[in-house]
C-alpha cells in the first residue's frame, strides 16, 4: 500500500505514470481484481484537483505471448528489471522473516540501457498490437464488479 501511495503522490506532483498489467493473471481473480483496485487508486490520484501528472493504464492482451519479467523505468535514467512481483508474498513473505517467493531484481543506472528498455519493451507494449489502453468507459464499466475489486484489493493491493 505504501508503494501505491508513493506512486499516487508522484502523479499528484507531476509525474507521468504508465502501468501495464496482464489482461488475465496466472494467479486468477485475486490478482486481477487487486491490480484493478490499484489502477483505480492511481487514476483517482491523477484526477484530483491540483494533480499535475498523468496516468495511463494498459491491459497486456492475453492472446499475445509475453515476457514474464517485471520492469520499471524512472526519469529515463534508472530501471529495475527482474522477477520480483510487487506483492506482499514476494516482497515480505506471508510469515514474518520468511519469503514465500525467492525473487531478484537488478537496478540499473544507465541512460542508454533505460532508453533502449523504454523503446524495446515499454513503448512497444503500450501499442494496440500488444495492449489495450484503458479509458474512462472501461473504468466505469468495471465498477460493476467493485465488491470483488474492494475485497481482493484489501488482500492483494499491488501489481
Amino acid at each position: 500500500k505504501e508503494l501505491v501511495s508513493q506512486v499516487a503522490d508522484a502523479i499528484r506532483r507531476g509525474a507521468t505514470v504508465n502501468v501495464i498489467v496482464p489482461e488475465e493473471s496466472d494467479e486468477g481473480d485475486k490478482l486481477n481484481y487487486g491490480n484493478i483496485g490499484t489502477l483505480q487508486t492511481l487514476k483517482r490520484a491523477s484526477e484530483e484537483p491540483g494533480a499535475k501528472g498523468k496516468f495511463n493504464a494498459y491491459l497486456f492482451r492475453k492472446d499475445v505471448k509475453f515476457n514474464h519479467s517485471k520492469a520499471m523505468s524512472f526519469d529515463v535514467k534508472t530501471a529495475i528489471v527482474g522477477s520480483t512481483n510487487l506483492t506482499s508474498r514476494s516482497l515480505h513473505g506471508t510469515i514474518t522473516g520468511f519469503l514465500f517467493n525467492k525473487e531478484m531484481s537488478l537496478m540499473v543506472d544507465d541512460k542508454e540501457f533505460v532508453r533502449d528498455l523504454n523503446k524495446d519493451l515499454f513503448n512497444r507494449d503500450m501499442t494496440p498490437q500488444y495492449s489495450k489502453k484503458l479509458d474512462d468507459k472501461w473504468f466505469k464499466e468495471i465498477e460493476k464488479e467493485q465488491d470483488k475489486i474492494d475485497k481482493y484489493s484489501a488482500i492483494q493491493p499491488m501489481f
